[in-house]
């Protein structure tokens, strides 16, 4: 089957649908060729490969990347094979090289088939070179730890990180600490979060990260791919959304009392579409800077999204609940017309009271003229990977994907 210059020679099928394959009359390759569509007579999707479908791909061209896989996982760095180069996104295959970090070895051809690594938030945990940040540089962990929005505990960006260290409030943050995972799963949990995060391999990632009050960091994320969460608690055909929620306590947080929240409708809520939450950038963190997430910055368990503005990566969750109808979240309830449920990075769509066509730069904290301001990106620089997300809605949201 070929679709333009790639020829798709292989497809191992590894997850069961209500429709037989054989239904399957054509593939479908489009973007930058990481997405792979089944499709039968009539041109319905059967299948989508997150995490479902892998193939083989060989492109056209003799400098190009020999072979690539369609779907990538987040953990192709671990592999051997031949074509685990910069230019094949670090992802050639199934990671069976078992002196690699994080490999897991699912190929049944393998004579480590069944073998991977240790799971769990050992640090210093691997960083994937697939997600990196080389155009700017990295901002430093007294910066990020210091310069924060978390507004149960403050208005100020200073306020989150002294509040935070009163002791019954670093007592709180080291647990136990529940996690819900229910609604419209197959297999719904209640659980410690030491124990869920016990459950995967938790890799680096460097990401950029966009405020919508247009100024910008680049962190050392510590985490896990969202859509391993999916495999795991298996989401039913229903769920078209998933809702987010982070912790909410009166004594921990005075804002949470009434009367003191400025009128916010507590707890923070979020939303993601189930589409977003299979890409492979959405990513759950634990950590950053090879060490547990401080409280100020979300600890134990946050979202995040970094093609979006940063409230969407919603802080020390408690809950993610599978739903079927898109959720209200925090800031769409608090002013809808400046804060969307989408909320996709976009320098050509103004917030109602500034404009986002640039931000600042912050690596340190040096304020003032050490400030670099640059243009913003669309989708924050990572369009190669979620703009097909938005390609079926842009025709009837317009900018409403991008508030």
């Amino acid at each position: 089957i070929t679709a333009g210059s790639v020829k798709v020679l292989s497809v191992v099928y590894f997850a069961a649908t209500e429709r037989p394959l054989a239904d399957a009359f054509e593939a479908k390759v489009r973007g930058n060729a990481s997405d792979l569509f089944l499709t039968d007579a009539a041109n319905a999707v059967l299948w989508q490969p997150y995490g479902a479908i892998e193939a083989t791909l060989v492109e056209g061209t003799p400098d190009s990347c020999p072979i690539r896989r369609v779907t990538h996982l987040g953990d192709g760095w671990c592999d051997s094979g031949a074509a685990n180069t910069p230019e094949c996104g670090w992802d050639s295959g199934d990671c069976c090289n078992v002196d690699a970090p994080l490999f897991n070895c699912r190929d049944p051809l393998s004579s480590n088939f069944g073998r991977a690594a240790p799971t769990g938030a050992k640090y210093p945990v691997p960083r994937n070179p697939r997600y990196a940040v080389t155009e700017r540089p990295q901002s430093t962990e007294g910066f990020v730890s210091s310069y924060n929005n978390y507004y149960e505990f403050g208005f100020s960006k200073s306020a989150p990180a002294a509040t935070t260290k009163r002791a019954d409030i670093v007592d709180f943050f080291e647990g136990p600490w529940t996690v819900k995972i229910e609604g419209l799963v197959e297999s719904p949990m209640e659980i410690d979060v030491k124990d869920l995060i016990d459950m995967f391999h938790i890799e680096e990632r460097l990401y950029r990260h966009r405020c919508v009050e247009a100024w910008s960091i680049v962190v050392p994320w510590n985490g896990f791919p969202l859509y391993k969460l999916l495999d795991l608690v298996k989401p039913l055909a229903a769920a078209k959304y998933i809702s987010f929620q982070t912790f909410h306590d009166p004594l921990i947080s005075s804002f949470h009392q009434e009367g003191q929240g400025r009128g916010f409708d507590w707890p923070y809520l979020e939303g993601l579409s189930m589409e977003e939450a299979r890409n492979e950038m959405a990513f759950l963190s634990v950590g950053q800077y090879q060490a547990p997430l401080p409280p100020q910055s979300g600890a134990p368990l946050r979202l995040t999204l970094p093609w979006k503005y940063g409230f969407k990566s919603a802080k020390s969750l408690v809950s993610i609940k599978f739903v079927e109808e898109q959720p209200q979240s925090f800031w769409t309830k608090a002013n809808r017309n400046e804060y969307g449920f989408w909320a996709n990075v976009n320098p050509q769509v103004k917030h109602p009271r500034w404009s986002q066509a640039s931000e600042k730069q912050f690596t340190d904290k040096s304020f003032g003229s050490s400030v670099e301001q640059i243009d913003t990106q669309l989708y924050n620089g990572y369009g190669n990977e979620v703009a097909y997300l938005y390609e079926d809605l842009k025709d009837d949201l317009g900018d409403v994907l991008y508030i």
